[in-house]
């Protein structure tokens, strides 16, 4: 894959849009939830540790923004280690943000016994006009009446469990999150999330129940968000995904490149344990 050449600060500037939205989702959990998985997100700029040891899930225990640091101090690798595994957590992801990276940081974790696993795709576009797509599902700003909705369709389709249901719905009303469904008459059959963050938005939570897959609801959806996003006033949107790779397909990514998301960097991800 061909990686666009992007300065550091830009690397870093995406990399931040994403923990905020992180922080800010860490923070909806509702008292019940965080208490119950143990939900916890440590900043420790440039980067953030998001620790939740009650899902045994990496897209929840992970550290974003690694590798964005002037240096890699091997002490401060270790003290971001224990953190995730004096929390109980069975295993967690550091995503190395790989543009100008200190030549060590990958080095101190595989001294560590963490290991590539896998690459999720960082991806960028302005908030120009997107290209035409068919209109096959009424799109429209959720609010409180399908929280519950929106939570379980998100946390089925990645197959998250019942105990991030709340957590998932609670976004809807919080003022930096805009959330949005695609219905097929009066059933609410998928759903996108955007984060406000100043000039830059992070597109999230895309999901759709499996009765309606691949029938157009994220392109309406995502149609929908960046034209809010630019009435916003966003100027650059933000978005990941997985790595299209020959042994597999990633629809996501592949989405939202039609609609002019270019890549700024693979991520890869290093995979500890307990």
């Amino acid at each position: 894959m061909m990686v666009p050449s992007i300065s550091r600060e830009f690397a870093k500037s995406l990399e931040q849009t994403e923990i905020a939205a992180f922080r800010d989702f860490y923070a909806a959990a509702p008292e019940k939830a965080a208490r119950k998985l143990g939900v916890r997100l440590i900043d420790l700029e440039p980067m953030c540790l998001a620790v939740v040891p009650g899902l045994d899930i990496l897209a929840f225990n992970r550290a974003v923004g690694y590798g964005l640091q002037d240096r890699i101090d091997p002490s401060d690798v270790d003290r971001y280690i224990e953190h995730f595994r004096s929390a109980g957590a069975t295993r967690f992801f550091f995503q190395m943000c790989p543009v100008a990276a200190p030549l060590n940081a990958r080095r101190e974790l595989q001294a560590r016994g963490l290991h590539w696993y896998n690459n999720w795709v960082k991806l960028y576009r302005d908030t120009s006009p997107p290209p035409p797509a068919d209109q096959a599902f009424e799109i429209r700003l959720l609010g409180r009446p399908h929280a519950l909705e929106f939570g379980k369709i998100v946390s089925s389709a990645f197959g998250w469990g019942e105990d991030t249901i709340d957590w998932v719905a609670a976004l809807i009303g919080r003022p930096q999150w805009r959330v949005y469904g695609a219905f097929d008459g009066a059933r609410l059959v998928a759903a996108g999330a955007l984060y406000i963050d100043g000039s830059s938005g992070w597109l999230d939570f895309a999901a759709t129940v499996e009765s309606h897959r691949a029938s157009g609801a994220q392109s309406g959806l995502l149609t929908k968000r960046i034209n809010d996003a630019a009435a916003l006033g966003i100027e650059t949107l933000v978005v990941e995904t997985a790595e299209q790779t020959a042994e597999r397909s990633a629809p996501s990514f592949r989405n939202v490149q039609r609609f002019g998301f270019e890549v700024a960097y693979v991520r890869p991800n290093f995979l500890g344990k307990q």
